[in-house]
């Protein structure tokens, strides 16, 4: 495994240089055996860009991973892009290059794995992290639409159940009111016979009494 860490100097001796694109220098080293290779940053001075340029010198070295304090977004992009793991881990003390060549290969071992571990945990909790970010919004949204349609729901039930209700008291109101007609037609048929029944028996009545006078007449001519 080949990793570049971000030096102030050429040498395992030189401090760590936290700026990834601006430090003078990347020590490519193999922890297994502390064999390095010293590469200048000629995109240390440059007026813009350093940042993908040194990230693009890299990624063509073979490198497995970055340690470094600091590496933009832009350097970051073509770091991933090249299947190169980068930590930010922003903790690592100076001279720890020389650090490594101090100690034996599995503890060496166990301090490059714990950098890169603790990179990566942080790099994929910090996305995690976004995610749970936008999957809470989306679910204040949601839940903000699903509120808005209940209501929206409650609404046109209710309006509902009035029109049902409205319709059955119309319907109930033309009975009664057919009802009242009906029983009016039959009072007044009934009121009219009774008219026509006192009508015919004043009839019999004056036709007996002109057909009395009649008779009372003949009999006084007699």
């Amino acid at each position: 495994m080949r990793i570049a860490i971000t030096a102030a100097g050429p040498t395992l001796d030189a401090e760590v240089d936290p700026r990834f694109g601006r430090c003078p220098y990347f020590i490519i080293v193999d922890p297994e055996t502390m064999e390095f290779e010293a590469v200048d940053n000629s995109s240390a001075m440059a007026a813009g860009g350093a940042g993908i340029s040194a990230a693009q010198a890299i990624a063509g070295k073979g490198v497995q991973a970055v340690l470094t304090g600091n590496c933009g977004p832009n350097a970051y992009g073509v770091l991933s892009s090249a299947d190169i793991q980068v930590t930010g881990y922003n903790l690592i003390p100076q001279h720890a290059i020389t650090r490594l060549a101090e100690v034996t290969a599995e503890e060496r071992r166990k301090i490059i794995e714990d950098m890169i571990g603790i990179g990566v945990y942080d790099l994929k909790k910090e996305e995690a992290q976004k995610q749970l970010d936008v999957a809470e919004t989306n679910l204040r949204v949601a839940s903000a639409r699903i509120e808005e349609v209940r209501l929206r729901v409650e609404s046109l039930e209710r309006e509902r159940n009035d029109y049902i209700k409205s319709t059955s008291l119309k319907k109930e109101i033309n009975r009664l009111e057919a009802k009242l007609v009906s029983r009016e037609l039959k009072e007044i048929k009934d009121d009219m016979d009774e008219l026509q029944a006192d009508a015919k028996s004043h009839r019999t009545r004056l036709t007996r009494s002109r057909e009395d006078e009649r008779s009372l007449a003949r009999r006084e001519t007699l």
